[in-house]
């Protein structure tokens, strides 16, 4: 099932790579002719129009650009590609510096500088092998990692992590709402839903709040400067769902 999900999610991750090369493109935006090989995860600044910094993993390799993808750079200080192995990178949308690097079995790793060097944060963990990571869009101190069926939050930008719930089972997506107040996560049968930017959960089953229980979940998203409150949820093979009620009902 877990290697089934990250088959899933990869080939999800992809066809986002698709859609954000395509739209820079139109924006005018220099796509990278190196390196060559499949990208597995993009990450942008939120200050793109000033910096151009721009986050690959290629190869369980991080490359960094900041000239838009016109000249690449591997990143290598503070990371140990012998023993690393990156599951998800995450670039905080405050224009701070930012990012969060998931790995399997090394824990997390944090960067000040857009990703051209990187340190060690996994203090309060009890594994070390992340599944996600996502950064809440209005405060890059409120972050969220799962490692199985647990959820971990840090309100200090990875000083220290505490965990806040634990699942059924393994969890297959979390996302923030566009106001990083309300938190959706999914696991096979349930969906966990934080009201307090993660810092407590409560489980609801997914069938009765709208979700069908064939199908995995691969997604969940909210839109910038959309309405708060609405979040979308995708399905390996269901579609798509939104919510406006802040999680509690879900129609395709």
């Amino acid at each position: 099932m877990i290697h089934s999900l990250s088959r899933i999610m990869k080939f999800v991750r992809l066809v986002l790579l698709a859609f954000l090369i395509a739209l820079l493109v139109n924006m005018g935006i220099s796509v990278a002719h190196r390196p060559h090989d499949v990208v597995t995860h993009v990450e942008v600044s939120s200050n793109y129009q000033q910096d151009r910094t721009l986050l690959i993993v290629v190869r369980n390799n991080l490359y960094r650009s900041s000239d838009g993808g016109t000249s690449w750079q591997r990143i290598t200080q503070g990371l140990d590609y012998s023993s690393l192995f990156i599951t998800d990178i995450e670039l905080s949308q405050q224009n701070d510096g930012l990012a969060f690097l998931g790995t399997l079995g090394d824990g997390i790793y944090r960067s000040s500088d857009k990703g051209l060097t990187w340190q060690n944060t996994s203090k309060g963990l009890d594994e070390l092998a992340i599944d996600n990571i996502i950064v809440s869009p209005t405060s890059s101190k409120i972050v969220l990692a799962s490692i199985s069926d647990r959820l971990y939050l840090t309100q200090n930008s990875g000083d220290s992590w505490q965990q806040v719930f634990q699942s059924k089972s393994p969890i297959e997506a979390l996302g923030f709402s566009n106001d990083g107040k309300l938190v959706i996560a999914a696991n096979t049968n349930e969906l966990l839903v934080s009201r307090d930017s993660g810092a407590t959960w409560q489980a609801s089953d997914r069938a009765a709040s709208g979700v069908p229980l064939d199908s995995s979940i691969v997604a969940i998203e909210s839109m910038l400067g959309g309405p708060v409150g609405s979040m979308w949820l995708a399905t390996e093979t269901q579609g798509i769902f939104q919510t406006t009620d802040k999680g509690k009902t879900w129609t395709k």
